[in-house]
């Protein structure tokens, strides 16, 4: 059995596709004794045929398009954050000016404790941004998987403080209280301070404005043993719990960068930022959130080792 197309001309100019086939029929010493044919109309099954390769080849055309498109976007993100690194990077030069000028204005003339105070307020933001430039640039090198993390045992409970220093007129405006719960826990995680800092400034910040007014926002600090040496090192545990619910659009992105929901002026990168920072010191960042327990963030760091204290209780030996 064997069969050909065939496209045949009809008599009114149009063309007609057609199955051509058949086989022979042969007696025991293999003499044909006679041909079964068949002749079928496949001109639909091969219009159809045309316009599913016709299909196929504008799918691969748009595939082809969206492929380009999307090079392209991404080329787009990676010159828009190369931009914005050079652009952070050239804000030192004028922070480090503003700096300056409080001490130069100490050493020049005598100053009133109001203005000196006023000159330190200066000062200290002036440091604030610089660490906030610092640490973008450093992002992009966690990123870039490039980062070189060098550890050093950080005081979380000083460090706790000095954050709710910063965000407590932040909370004021929303009438929102902030609670330490540490009891005689030696919570000193091996770590940065500045990462540690700005992880821990970014989640408590997001706690105060998911947190309805009037409420309270409880951090908690405690140890975390490991059950053997082949489970790892001690951990240093710092939950931060409010009484807000996240929004359910926005809990399987929690942590991805530029996602967002209910604020204004919001950019997606404080979780994200605060994730990577602790995966870059070994830890890690979890969320769990529901209408009756409200959110509880969870970050997990390696303590410090035995023996190693902070450098401002170093300094202060």
């Amino acid at each position: 059995y064997s069969s050909e197309e065939y496209r045949l001309l009809r008599a009114d100019g149009s063309y007609v596709w057609c199955e051509v086939g058949g086989m022979a029929v042969r007696d025991a010493h293999g003499f044909v004794l006679r041909w079964i044919a068949f002749i079928i109309d496949i001109t639909e099954r091969r219009a159809q045929q045309e316009a599913l390769r016709a299909s196929h080849d504008q799918i691969a055309a748009q595939a082809g398009q969206l492929e380009l498109q999307n090079e392209a976007l991404m080329e787009n993100v990676r010159l828009r954050e190369e931009v914005e690194r050079i652009a952070r990077h050239d804000i030192k030069t004028p922070l480090n000016s503003i700096i300056a000028v409080p001490r130069l204005l100490r050493e020049e003339r005598r100053l009133t404790a109001e203005a000196d105070e006023l000159l330190g307020i200066v000062e200290r933001a002036g440091y604030r941004i610089l660490s906030m430039v610092n640490l973008s640039l450093d992002l992009y090198k966690m990123e870039q998987g490039s980062y070189i993390f060098r550890p050093d045992a950080v005081d979380l409970v000083d460090l706790v403080d000095k954050v709710a220093v910063d965000i407590r007129s932040h909370a004021a405006s929303k009438n929102v209280m902030l609670k330490l719960v540490s009891g005689k826990v030696q919570a000193c995680a091996w770590a940065e301070e500045l990462l540690c800092y700005s992880l821990v400034a970014n989640l408590l910040k997001n706690a105060v404005e998911a947190s309805p007014e009037g409420a309270t926002v409880t951090v908690t600090l405690q140890d975390e043993k490991a059950a053997s040496a082949d489970e790892g090192a001690d951990r240093v545990v710092l939950s931060i719990h409010n009484a807000g619910m996240v929004p359910a659009a926005v809990r399987d992105t929690f942590f991805t960068k530029y996602a967002t929901a209910g604020k204004a002026s919001g950019t997606g990168l404080g979780t994200y930022s605060a994730r990577l920072m602790a995966r870059t010191q070994d830890g890690e960042v979890s969320m769990q959130t529901s209408a009756s327990a409200g959110t509880t963030l969870r970050v997990s760091l390696r303590a410090a080792p035995a023996g190693k204290v902070p450098p401002t209780a170093r300094h202060a030996m």
